[in-house]
């Protein structure tokens, strides 16, 4: 029982993790067709390679664990959870990303990502290796879920909220959308792949404006 709930479980992360992964390559082609014709092919399909890792492999065995460990059963909207999940993420991400910058141990596993440096698309938000992609993108799902214990629905709703969000940061065409000076825009993360040692918030509370304004 307990060995089929668990693929029952890696369904949903694959799922999950599949659909954001076909999202991404079809707005690469489609929206941000413009921007991946000056991405060189060699390097893109080598994002898309760690893209495809990341969310059909890695993503759904986390998702599965947190699943089978620390997830109620309901299906319940906790609003509470949710924000706080939110809230938690941004935090994570937000210490790994500074540290990955700062400290000379931790600069390897980001290097990857930074090979994107003056044009990005969308799928390029999940171009990271392994040891960034767990350490930066699920270890603070995995925290929250551990410290929260939501309901599915309310572990669903943040992932969803930050993947698409992380899609749209990435997203070269959309550097004209202005958001609130405490949330991330895609000027913001741009900015950061530009010139690196500004902007490390992503994709959803800015935290760098957050920290300088109070």
């Amino acid at each position: 029982m307990l060995y089929m709930d668990f693929l029952i479980s890696l369904g949903k992360g694959l799922l999950l993790g599949g659909s954001i992964c076909v999202l991404g390559m079809v707005l690469d082609k489609t929206v941000c067709a413009k921007s991946l014709k000056k991405i060189d092919q060699k390097l893109y399909d080598k994002g898309i390679y760690a893209v495809k890792k990341n969310m059909m492999v890695v993503g759904p065995l986390a998702y599965a664990m947190v699943n089978q460990y620390f997830i109620n059963p309901g299906y319940t909207i906790q609003w509470f959870n949710v924000i706080s999940m939110l809230t938690i993420h941004s935090v994570g991400y937000y210490s790994v990303h500074y540290g990955m910058h700062k400290l000379s141990f931790l600069q390897p596993i980001h290097e990857f990502h930074h090979r994107f440096e003056k044009t990005l698309v969308p799928s390029i938000g999940n171009a990271v290796s392994m040891e960034e992609f767990l350490l930066a993108y699920m270890a603070p799902f995995i925290f929250g879920a551990y410290l929260l214990r939501p309901n599915e629905i309310s572990f669903i709703i943040p992932i969803k909220i930050i993947a698409l969000l992380n899609l749209l940061i990435h997203c070269q065409e959309a550097e004209q959308l202005s958001f609130v000076r405490w949330w991330v825009s895609p000027r913001n993360h741009i900015d950061h792949h530009r010139y690196r040692f500004k902007h490390y918030a992503a994709p959803t509370f800015n935290w760098d404006y957050l920290i300088e304004s109070y």
